[in-house]
């Protein structure tokens, strides 16, 4: 009888513990421009977005060094860890100079392994019109798919004469167009006649 009451108050330590210590970390995500950040499936095919500062719980049996594991409002997949940080980040706000887009000043926009570049002309985010928005970025780094609006900065008394991706010649006489920014470094130079 007396080994069940010392055996007792030890399978509650026990249980205590064990539950202590599967608790899960919360995360939150946070992007350099306030965006939504995609959660993609084993296949990397966007399945759901979670917006900026929403709290999550990765499942750490699940995750990888790269990724992090999670649910969305049913929607499981993986998530970049370099959009996730553990103190739960200010709600975003564009500063004074980041809302202006008068000038086409060399800025880099956010963080990842690939890059879009342009001389000769400025990179804007597209909106849902699929039309140029916000900031005017000389260069834009990520890691997700960038959907983005390439402008030229035509100086006064010069055209376009041809532009160059990659080293490659285009005779694309249009002013602007749209580029999505996908796994791959992507050099544009606009070149005036």
């Amino acid at each position: 009888m007396r080994m069940k009451k010392t055996v007792f108050p030890i399978l509650v330590l026990l249980l205590v513990c064990l539950c202590t210590s599967a608790l899960a970390e919360i995360w939150y995500v946070k992007t350099p421009n306030g965006r939504t950040v995609n959660i993609r499936d084993t296949r990397n095919q966007v399945v759901g977005q979670i917006p900026y500062g929403m709290a999550l719980i990765p499942e750490s049996d699940k995750c990888t060094e790269i990724s992090a594991y999670v649910t969305y409002e049913g929607v499981e997949g993986y998530v970049k860890w370099n959009y996730l940080v553990r103190e739960k980040p200010e709600p975003y706000k564009k500063t004074a100079s980041a809302a202006s887009t008068e000038t086409a000043d060399p800025k880099i926009s956010g963080e990842g392994r690939y890059s879009v570049s342009v001389t000769g002309g400025v990179l804007q985010f597209q909106n849902k019109k699929k039309k140029a928005s916000g900031t005017k970025y000389t260069e834009v780094k990520f890691d997700e798919p960038v959907s983005l609006v390439v402008t030229a900065s035509i100086p006064k008394k010069k055209k376009i004469d041809y532009w160059l991706i990659n080293g490659v010649k285009l005779q694309l006489k249009s002013k602007s167009f749209g580029i999505v920014g996908e796994d791959s470094d992507v050099v544009i130079e606009i070149v005036y006649k």
